[in-house]
């Protein structure tokens, strides 16, 4: 998510530096939380956006399996990948948060009916002898980090292993992958839900939003399952390495929060985030803070662990935070000296992709599917789709007619705890 300037409200700032984007799209719940007006809050994450806030404004922020926390009453966006769960400031207090949220809701087709664990018994076990699966190749291959992230993710790894962790690089897909097919799903079911309101009420929609949910209008059946496809080939092949570790380790940013005046809608295609792999494999993963900048702004890393295993996550992740002083850190929370800038909340503003001819072939599409887009969504589609349809290109494409369909997730209904998936 992005800050949208064209709302009735203004967008919300980061506490630690007014001027900076605080994450999205859950913005206000990680910067209410951040800046002490709450204890926690809840937050929807389909591509990241319960844990990109925590990241930028030095929380803990947690993303459970798919399934363990009912999405009943939340504005859905892709019924495939998003969920709800805590941000709060300590590790320990969303495995409190989350102990009073989890649980099989028979009303979300989606919930899983399984047992859920005390989160906090066993939270302050250590991690001696476990085995973490570093996946470096994420932020320093798939896409560079910036160098304070990477200081601060290499300082990581050594407090870990001097907890008694065994830390070994592991191979997942790659990240550009992992973004194509949440994107591309996302996208698909985003439109497909909210395409009679955002066609007849633009205005209910921000800008950045309609940017980024129109283009699911354009993709085809085939492509989008195409992604789901190519999501059961990414999932079995994280659950392949995670049989050989405890949990995984990753960078949750690329580095401190940005300029939020300088936010552009295009970034949610651009460079690919650390944290789509754990919602197109449906595993939980939290996000805590692992440092901080020259200018005082948070880092984090993310944890992610096995289907239903969140108390793995906790548990590490709270052997790390009481080993390290990030968490006693407070924002100095200032009145703001002016108002919030307004930017153009569109694309690049460079209008690179927006040319007469492009505007013609896609309102002539529009007009044959009766989308009833106006010429600025029009716009901006024609500045989105050569991004789709780069991340289309990623997508395998060349299945034989005998290769396993796309995997559609069910929970099973024993106690086990464990998902299982049919065909």
């Amino acid at each position: 998510g992005g800050p949208s300037y064209d709302l009735p409200w203004p967008p919300a700032n980061n506490p630690w530096l007014l001027d900076r984007f605080p994450g999205g799209s859950s913005s206000g719940a990680g910067a209410a939380v951040a800046a002490g007006l709450a204890p926690g809050a809840m937050g929807s994450d389909t591509g990241g956006s319960v844990r990109l806030p925590a990241a930028y404004c030095g929380l803990a922020g947690m993303k459970p399996t798919f399934g363990r926390v009912s999405k009943r009453g939340i504005l859905p966006l892709s019924w495939s990948l998003d969920n709800a769960g805590p941000l709060t400031r300590t590790v320990e207090d969303g495995a409190i948060m989350l102990q009073l949220i989890a649980g099989h809701d028979p009303l979300d087709p989606s919930s899983a009916n399984c047992p859920v664990p005390d989160y906090r018994a066993g939270i302050d076990d250590g991690i001696a002898g476990m085995r973490i699966g570093l996946v470096r190749h994420f932020y320093e291959r798939d896409a560079m980090a910036e160098p304070s992230m990477l200081d601060a993710m290499n300082a990581a790894v050594r407090v870990l292993q001097d907890l008694g962790a065994e830390v070994v690089e592991v191979e997942l897909p790659n990240l550009n992958l992992f973004q194509a097919c949440n994107r591309i799903i996302t996208m698909s079911e985003a439109f497909t839900i909210h395409e009679h309101s955002m066609i007849n009420r633009p205005e209910d929609y921000g800008a950045v939003t309609r940017y980024r949910v129109l283009p699911g209008a354009m993709i085809t059946a085939a492509e989008y399952l195409a992604a789901l496809r190519q999501q059961r080939e990414c999932t079995a092949r994280t659950l392949a390495v995670l049989e050989t570790v405890d949990v995984l380790l990753t960078a949750t940013i690329f580095g401190p929060a940005p300029v939020q005046a300088e936010m552009r809608a295009e970034a949610n295609f651009s460079r690919p985030p650390l944290t789509n792999p754990f919602n197109l494999t449906q595993l939980p993963a939290l996000t805590l803070c692992n440092g901080y900048s020259e200018e005082g702004l948070p880092l984090a890393m993310q944890i992610a662990g096995r289907r239903f295993d969140e108390a793995t996550c906790f548990r590490v992740a709270q052997a790390y935070e009481k080993a390290t002083p990030w968490r006693d850190r407070r924002p100095q929370l200032i009145e703001p000296a002016a108002e919030t800038a307004v930017v153009n909340p569109r694309a690049s503003g460079d209008g690179q992709h927006d040319d007469a001819a492009r505007r013609a072939d896609y309102a002539a599409l529009c007009q044959r599917f009766e989308l009833g887009l106006d010429e600025a969504q029009i716009r901006d589609l024609v500045e989105a789709m050569p991004h789709v349809e780069a991340m289309v290109g990623r997508l395998r494409r060349d299945r034989p007619y005998t290769d396993e369909p796309s995997l559609i997730f069910r929970h099973a209904d024993s106690d086990s705890g464990e998902a299982s998936s049919h065909v």
